[in-house]
């Protein structure tokens, strides 16, 4: 299915097909562990200005054969209407065995609650 989807139908169906090429690993990369973590109200994030970061140990449920390529995404956040809304996620410390998931703010932002989602893949 290499044509241009015509409809919803169409974009369905090669969303399946896409589903089912990464569950059966036929898509040129393997995804070995994959999940999701969420500040709620953390004191450093929540207030305060400049350069501020919450660091969480993601440990994967066995230990990997190779390290991974983690990519992490935030999922939700809210923040303080009062300041600009400044927030990044990203993986540190990548091991066989898990990594770093920091959140980060800067500046006078308030992260009143953020949730990042991850997937390590070969």
């Amino acid at each position: 299915m290499s044509e241009t989807p015509k409809n919803l139908l169409d974009v369905l169906a090669r969303l399946q097909e896409i589903e089912s090429r990464l569950e059966n690993g036929k898509s040129g990369f393997q995804i070995l562990a994959h999940g999701n973590f969420e500040v709620v109200n953390d004191g450093q994030l929540k207030s305060g200005s400049g350069d501020r970061r919450m660091v969480e140990h993601i440990s994967f449920d066995t230990p990997l054969d190779h390290v991974p390529t983690v990519y992490t995404s935030i999922a939700g956040i809210n923040t303080d209407s009062d300041f600009n809304s400044r927030a990044q996620v990203f993986p540190e410390n990548v091991t066989t065995e898990g990594f770093d998931l920091v959140f980060r703010t800067w500046g006078p932002s308030n992260l009143l609650f953020v949730s990042a989602n991850w997937i390590a893949i070969l």
